[in-house]
């Protein structure tokens, strides 16, 4: 490198999880229920993928200098929609009812008293209106963030910057603006920089103004889906779906819509509380997990009691079910927004040109 200065170009999608906690250890804080597989697909909850050991992660390559940052990521945890609010508010309590029946009144179903009190106290936690705006999680992940840039690019990024260093580009969405101003005082301080957000929506969502992806793939089941219908006739699948149908002890087998709601809320339910139950240490033991998490520490006390850690929904699945049940998420998500097809990919060129065009 001869000593040169490059620049350097740090992309969220490659760091993005840099400061966090043991899984493990916040789904079994307080009510013992451990989840033994924590992959969720793309609502894995960041504090999952965290790591607090900052020697993994080189920011700086040996005789670089860092000159530029550049960052693409996208919005912090959200509400689910009103659809998905609304679907799970009529399945969901049917399905707790049946369940209840089926264990004290029939003798059937494999449930432990622990999760059948759960679901006897069990409410959907997310409002109807809220559609899909920012959660306070999602606030609090784009605070932490921008932190720990700060801390590890420490000689870049901790001189005094000022509102022309730094240039936001958001799309129209509440979420991603409100991620934008999370990073941004994660990043200032309490210096009271105020922001100018460039509004990109063209560009950031792409997929939203090509018509041919939406009608090819998008909005194509033949195509997005095929994968993902395939995987429902195998037998891992079908035996998850004998599994779960006689663990709730139900007199009808599920069905995958049935699964597909029901997972959602487990992974809903988790990326809004990754480890709500240890802001308000009860306990010492629970007191050092909260000094050791080191993030999280911006949450209001109510924001945390709404958690329910784990979900009950997600404590009806094996280890073996949330495999399963992660790969067939997958599938839908790779073909659909991933690899799967290369118009997937191809279209956001234009974005591509964005970042490409920052350095000229």
């Amino acid at each position: 490198m001869g000593g040169e200065k490059l620049p350097a170009v740090i992309l969220a999608v490659v760091y993005l999880m840099v400061l966090g906690v043991d899984a493990k250890k916040c789904f079994g804080l307080r009510n013992g229920g451990i989840l033994d597989y924590t992959g969720m697909s793309t609502k894995t909850p960041y504090a999952f993928l965290m790591t607090t050991d900052q020697n993994k992660v080189k920011a700086d390559p040996p005789g670089c200098t860092p000159l530029t940052f550049m960052m693409l990521g996208r919005h912090g945890t959200r509400y689910p929609s009103n659809e998905d609010v609304l679907v799970a508010t009529k399945l969901l309590p049917v399905l707790i009812n049946a369940t209840l029946t089926a264990h004290e009144k029939s003798n059937r179903g494999t449930l432990t008293p622990d999760v059948l009190r759960d679901f006897r106290q069990w409410r959907l936690p997310f409002p109807m209106g809220a559609d899909d705006q920012i959660h306070p999680i999602g606030i609090e992940e784009w605070h932490i963030l921008a932190e720990t840039y700060r801390t590890r690019f420490s000689s870049f990024l901790n001189k005094n910057l000022e509102n022309t260093d730094i240039k936001f580009i958001s799309s129209y969405k509440n979420r991603t603006i409100a991620s934008a101003e999370a990073f941004a005082d994660g990043l200032f301080g309490d210096n009271g920089h105020v922001i100018s957000i460039e509004d990109k929506t063209k560009i950031l969502r792409f997929y939203k103004y090509c018509q041919r992806w939406k009608e090819e793939i998008d909005e194509n089941p033949e195509t997005s889906l095929f994968e993902a219908r395939n995987f429902e006739k195998s037998c891992p699948f079908q035996d998850m779906l004998d599994r779960v149908t006689a663990k709730l002890g139900l007199d009808r087998r599920l069905s995958p819509l049935d699964i597909e709601i029901i997972y959602g809320e487990c992974q809903m339910e988790t990326a809004h509380c990754p480890c709500c139950k240890s802001f308000y240490p009860s306990t010492a033991s629970e007191q050092i997990m909260l000094d050791e998490m080191n993030g999280f520490h911006h949450l209001d006390s109510e924001t945390c009691r709404t958690c329910a850690m784990p979900s009950p929904w997600c404590k009806i699945f094996s280890e073996d079910d949330l495999k399963v049940l992660e790969f067939w998420d997958d599938l839908k998500k790779y073909w659909q927004d991933g690899y799967g097809h290369s118009l997937n990919y191809e279209q956001s060129c234009l974005l591509i040109k964005e970042l490409v065009d920052q350095f000229t």
